[in-house]
């Protein structure tokens, strides 16, 4: 890939409460590039409380219409059967493949914060979170459009750049690979 000549389209997969929002704001922050940000999880819920879903090709729609203006975008979910919409376009796929315990452990710790913080029905916001805690275990076992399995046959289907993140260190990769991109950058001494 060329720094002058192509855009960045990037895709981050991997479990929930894997790092993918966490990721993509540290990129977009980092990265002194205009990146159209598209968090799945804000087209699909349709309120902050979590009580109402839209329908999937409403969310392919919204996103398609919305990136078309976008040289430069980022788009990360859980949600395969979104993904297979955008993986043509895209030419970097990052897929956090974290461990369960992990992302187990930060979805007991959102319930805690959010409850805390939010005016939404707390019994409405704790079925909420059970049921993502049950998804997430399913993840590494089930072969549906939010899994192990979808995302790694994503990955290995991919023929552009792409980074499996396994580690901290591998995160560190991803930021020096863009970096190169990043415009603003000040050119070094020869």
């Amino acid at each position: 890939m060329e720094q002058s000549c192509k855009s960045i389209k990037i895709i981050i997969i991997g479990n929930s409460a894997s790092g993918k929002t966490t990721l993509s704001n540290i990129i977009q922050k980092k990265i002194n590039i205009d990146f159209c940000l598209f968090h799945l999880d804000n087209f699909f819920w349709k309120d902050k409380c979590l009580k109402k879903r839209n329908k999937s090709i409403y969310i392919v729609e919204k996103l398609l219409l919305e990136s078309i203006n976008c040289e430069n975008w980022i788009i990360e979910g859980v949600y395969s059967n979104i993904m297979y919409f955008f993986i043509k376009k895209a030419n970097i796929l990052i897929w956090l493949d974290t461990e369960q315990s992990i992302c187990i452990s930060r979805i007991q710790n959102r319930i805690h914060l959010i409850k805390d913080k939010t005016q939404c029905d707390p019994k409405h916001l704790l079925k909420r979170y059970q049921k993502m805690l049950e998804t997430s275990k399913k993840y590494y076992n089930s072969t549906g459009n939010k899994s192990k399995f979808m995302h790694q046959k994503l990955f290995k289907n991919f023929n552009h750049k792409k980074f499996l993140v396994q580690n901290n260190s591998d995160y560190y990769n991803i930021i020096d690979y863009l970096d190169k991109f990043n415009v603003n950058k000040p050119l070094e001494d020869e």
